[in-house]
């Protein structure tokens, strides 16, 4: 018998939670005692959204693992945050409960997932507003040829406040 026939495999599970955990901890006190804490928002929301990603991934990793197998497991895995959060409480109460989608605290849930995938999945939109023209203001444009100017609503510039 060689060596090779003797090797056996071993898997183990990494839990991801734990350092997001203690990341998030610390991004939060960092927020708490900040002077600028605003500056902290988006990474704070993304590493919350992130954190409790992770703990449903642990969960649904270990469980389906150990009673389905790694191929389901994985199957799971590929859910969206939204999907896994629906197929958690019945998987793992074998069927006996669904999560109840009317309650706050996944009306919340979903709140953050949503401003999550809104920061992580930015997508450009277009904007239309009405303005006199004692709004707009002269901006250049850079086009083939020659720069020009172009009149646009003061509010379309970044910092701008118009005054009503």
């Amino acid at each position: 018998m060689s060596k090779r026939d003797k090797s056996k495999k071993y898997t183990r599970i990494v839990l991801k939670s734990v350092s997001l955990g203690r990341v998030l901890d610390r991004l939060r006190k960092h927020y708490e005692a900040g002077e600028q804490p605003e500056s902290l928002v988006i990474p704070y929301v993304l590493t919350c959204a992130a954190y409790l990603e992770s703990k449903l991934n642990d969960s649904l990793l270990e469980f389906a693992t150990k009673r389905y197998g790694e191929d389901v497991a994985g199957a799971f895995m590929s859910l969206s945050l939204p999907r896994k959060l629906n197929v958690l409480v019945p998987l793992l109460t074998e069927g006996r409960y669904r999560i109840n989608r009317e309650h706050f605290v996944y009306q919340r849930l979903a709140s953050l997932i949503r401003v999550r995938n809104s920061i992580t999945h930015a997508k450009s939109e277009t904007e239309e507003i009405g303005a006199i023209p004692e709004d707009l203001v002269s901006v250049p444009v850079i086009s083939p040829g020659m720069p020009q100017m172009i009149q646009i609503p003061r509010q379309f510039r970044e910092g701008d406040v118009v005054e009503k």
